[in-house]
């Protein structure tokens, strides 16, 4: 873990994002959750180690985390609001309809538009955010039994 820390202080350096324990804290927990976060969901988790962390500096630090390309906002159709994803590669997202949860799913290019969407002349597509609705296979299997249970 320590090895990590001081990987995420130079990621941090590198990006001339001045480095303190709270931003790191946040940072490491972004990169570990595989679920997407919430910003709440970060704050939530982190507070009890650091007690002097406040919602609003969660949310400040997102941001500029975004800002330097270190982590990206995950829409969702959710009142909970934005989710964060520090995987950057290309990937689009499923989103569980039932449970909520979001998963990674694997894609091809997303540096242009999928087939069959017209970009009007003039325009340039740097990036195309994909999130597919629908059940996750543990919400589909638990529907299918309580629907041959009825």
């Amino acid at each position: 873990m320590k090895a990590n820390r001081q990987s995420l202080r130079a990621l941090l350096t590198a990006h001339g994002i001045p480095v303190t324990m709270q931003r790191i804290a946040i940072l490491e927990f972004v990169q570990s959750d595989r679920g997407h976060p919430f910003a709440d969901t970060v704050y939530q988790n982190l507070r009890e180690k650091l007690p002097t962390l406040s919602l609003t500096t969660v949310y400040s630090t997102l941001r500029l985390f975004c800002e330097h390309g270190l982590v990206r906002m995950v829409p969702c159709n959710d009142a909970a609001g934005m989710r964060f994803d520090a995987d950057l590669k290309p990937h689009a997202h499923f989103r569980c309809e039932k449970c909520g949860e979001i998963y990674d799913m694997e894609s091809g290019d997303w540096k242009k538009a999928p087939p069959g969407c017209r970009i009007p002349e003039g325009f340039h597509v740097s990036e195309c955010l994909v999130m597919l609705n629908g059940l996750c296979a543990k919400c589909t299997a638990e529907s299918q039994t309580r629907q041959s249970h009825a």
